[in-house]
Order: C-alpha cells, then structure tokens, then sequence
C-alpha cells in the first residue's frame, strides 16, 4: 500500500517536471539478510593501523583483519620507500 502510494507520488512529479526527468522507484523484493556489524578491538598502537586500513574498506562479519599484516608491513615498507 506505501509502496504504491510513493509510485503514484514519483509518477506525479515525473509528469510534471517540464525537463522529462524524474525518479523512479525499484523496489528490493529478495529475501532480506541480516549480517551482524563488525567491531574491531583497538588500542592507541593499532588505531593508526586500522584507520588505515578501514580507507581501503571494513573487513565483513568473521572476516580476518588486515590491520595486523598492516602493522607489521607497512613500516618495513614506508622504510624500503624513503630509507
């Protein structure tokens, strides 16, 4: 019933927007998957490390944390670059 009720809404305002644009509804029909959320442990040593990290993405549910292959190699590796 709300979901029609948003259609008729965007069609309304699709119609009359003179410049033919508009948005459209797409509504997810599947079968929704609750994951749980990721809480990752840090101390004042490992938050540098994981924030980091957490630019390239969040690892998922159960996932292993590349923080920790972060803090051993990235100081070798800042090291190799302007050593």
């Amino acid at each position: 019933q709300e979901e029609g009720r948003i259609q008729a809404v965007l069609k309304d305002a699709r119609e009359s927007d003179p410049s033919g644009q508009g948005a459209f509804l797409n509504p997810d029909s599947g079968k929704w998957r609750s994951t749980p959320p990721t809480y990752i442990r840090t101390n004042e040593y490992t938050e540098a490390f994981q924030d980091v990290v957490d630019t390239y993405g969040i690892p998922r549910y159960q996932e292993a944390n590349p923080a920790l292959l972060a803090i051993v190699t990235f100081p070798f590796i800042f090291g190799m670059m302007y050593g």
